[in-house]
């Protein structure tokens, strides 16, 4: 199996987690872990690390990936690091990059940085890098840089609030997590005036419509956001109704256009077999009514 995926993405050019090799090698990690695939991680994404590793160390401006494909490959690297990755060696070439590319990216920062992004969809840069910096603190990676970045902007991030509902609670989790890793007092007050504007029944109520399910831009993103949310928070839960949310991702029009050989769906975990894996997963959880598809 593993040969087979090799085979099919030995051509893959982009680097990024949504669309390249950094998400290759995620997915491969995930299915070792779970005992899915037998293997050694280390020796099973040799090539990918290879390849990933030739395209990063000896990139200059001119040869420079998008912001936002670098932050995905922060997210692949720390996972490398976090598991497997025995070596001494592998793991200090994987940390360098890490260091490498954060600072590059705060670097090429703009002002709209950390602006919201209409309409919302998860990959907002401001907030993708904040998470990244906190997976390398967590990993007690360039810490001290990372506890200076948090302190400059904050005093940017902390003046305004998003606009959409959706926004607010990337926003909340991505800045609630920095607050539980620095405590730093201006961060969970942040936090706690986010939660207090952000209001999880107008966002399922009035912000998302019905076909508005998936997970970079609907309904089962923010369910898993608000779920990540619940895990970490200094503050009042998020009060989420299981049985209504599920019923919204089961009852979506969605279904209508899977059924429609015509129509061109959305695949892959951000599309149909990502809700079908959600209901699942809410169906173990909650104990629902077991409903197929066909």
């Amino acid at each position: 199996m593993v040969d087979e995926i090799f085979e099919k993405v030995g051509h893959l050019k982009n680097m990024n987690v949504t669309h390249g090799l950094s998400g290759v090698g995620l997915g491969l990690m995930y299915m070792m872990k779970k005992s899915y695939v037998a293997g050694n991680p280390d020796k099973v994404l040799k090539m990918l690390d290879d390849t990933i590793y030739r395209n990063i160390a000896f990139m200059d401006k001119s040869s420079m990936l998008d912001i936002g494909d670098l932050i995905e490959i922060i997210f692949y690297l720390c996972a490398r690091l976090k598991y497997g990755m025995k070596k001494q060696l592998e793991r200090y070439i994987f940390t360098e990059l890490a260091i490498k590319l954060s600072d590059h990216v705060y670097y090429r920062k703009d002002n709209a940085f950390f602006d919201e992004v209409y309409p919302y969809t998860i990959y907002n840069k401001g907030a993708m890098f904040l998470l990244a910096t906190c997976k390398m603190y967590e990993l007690g990676i360039h810490c001290g840089r990372i506890l200076k970045i948090w302190e400059e902007i904050k005093h940017r991030l902390f003046q305004h609030v998003f606009y959409t509902q959706a926004g607010r609670l990337l926003m909340l989790l991505v800045v609630s997590k920095v607050a539980v890793l620095c405590k730093d007092k201006d961060w969970i007050m942040y936090s706690s005036f986010l939660r207090d504007h952000f209001s999880w029944e107008k966002l399922v109520g009035n912000e998302y419509k019905d076909r508005q399910v998936f997970f970079t831009d609907g309904l089962a993103g923010s369910f898993l956001i608000a779920e990540c949310y619940n895990r970490i928070s200094y503050d009042s839960k998020i009060e989420i109704d299981y049985a209504y949310v599920y019923k919204r991702l089961f009852e979506s029009d969605i279904w209508r256009d899977y059924g429609n050989k015509e129509m061109t769906c959305r695949n892959g975990l951000d599309g149909y077999l990502g809700i079908k894996l959600l209901l699942s997963y809410m169906m173990k959880k909650g104990g629902f009514i077991n409903e197929t598809y066909s």
